[in-house]
């Protein structure tokens, strides 16, 4: 993929975290990752988009030591495609206009690997379930965080089968992060 090629990837939320600019980067990246509901994004909550009640916490938070300390973060997360490794940055910060938010990723890598089924939306879903860092994109395994491909020969997820459903947590290290990373953290 030749990111340099698309338009940026930014998003602004108003005071109540809905969405009311998105660029058009925005749809490009969510029609190439079949992220369904895009188009009908603006107006709603950010948090609709945000899987995971601890996920959600911890970025609530997050947004609300941004809008108190009028400061701009820049952050590593990974946003994997099922062939591709996606490293980027998320710059969070105040935008024009008092309580809006404005978030823009740019990707910093992109590295192909051999396709990870877990990670392709497309395919069918048991009733097993898999605990994925909505930050990192490591998968918990035992009493590890792991990449996909060792969490897929791990648990036997290369076959054709059913794949796990994935419920979004944070790992110890990106709560750490995100809390170490946050203006005012230490109040």
């Amino acid at each position: 993929m030749d990111s340099d090629a698309k338009d940026p990837l930014w998003y602004v939320i108003d005071g109540d975290d809905r969405l009311v600019q998105v660029s058009t980067g925005y749809f490009d990246f969510a029609a190439r990752n079949d992220l369904p509901g895009a188009d009908r994004a603006l107006g709603r909550p950010l948090w609709d988009f945000v899987a995971g009640e601890s996920v959600r916490a911890v970025q609530k938070a997050f947004i609300r030591r941004v809008r108190r300390s009028g400061m701009t973060v820049v952050l590593p997360f990974r946003c994997d495609g099922p062939e591709v490794r996606r490293e980027q940055l998320l710059t969070v910060g105040p935008a024009e206009g008092g309580e809006m938010i404005v978030f823009m990723t740019q990707v910093v890598a992109e590295l192909p690997r051999p396709r990870q089924a877990l990670l392709d939306r497309r395919r069918e879903r048991g009733k097993r379930t898999v605990v994925m860092c909505s930050w990192c994109d490591r998968v918990e395994e035992g009493s590890a965080w792991v990449e996909v491909e060792q969490a897929a020969l791990a648990l036997g997820l290369t076959g054709d089968g059913d794949m796990p459903r994935i419920r979004y947590d944070l790992c110890e290290e990106c709560v750490l992060e995100l809390n170490q990373a946050s203006p005012g953290a230490e109040e």
